[in-house]
């Protein structure tokens, strides 16, 4: 069984209500043996701490600065993508970034 107290100081880096809010439904999820949910949780959970670093380093809407509109007019983001564009900011800060995005481009 997962403790949110194994992980509290990883969800304690985003003082964020909704970000922790998606981790506790994730391992609450997760402790249930409801794993489907679980990792639909942690999805949601990747693509929220995205849009909020997103949004602290540039000011901008991840979802408007680099998805695309919808028929309805909405814009969207693929995870991968917001992933992607969010790791690119700190490009300079990771090491070996610009290989390990070529390497994954290799495998596609």
């Amino acid at each position: 069984m997962m403790n949110l107290q194994d992980f509290r100081t990883r969800a304690d880096v985003f003082l964020v209500g909704g970000i922790q809010e998606k981790f506790i439904e994730m391992t609450t999820k997760y402790n249930e043996g409801n794993y489907g949910d679980a990792v639909a949780m942690a999805k949601t959970l990747v693509e929220s701490t995205c849009a909020y670093v997103y949004h602290a380093v540039t000011n901008k809407e991840i979802e408007e600065d680099k998805g695309h509109v919808q028929v309805t007019g909405n814009y969207t983001i693929g995870m991968y993508a917001a992933v992607r564009e969010t790791l690119r900011l700190f490009a300079a800060q990771l090491p070996n970034f610009e290989q390990t995005e070529k390497n994954r481009n290799d495998y596609l």
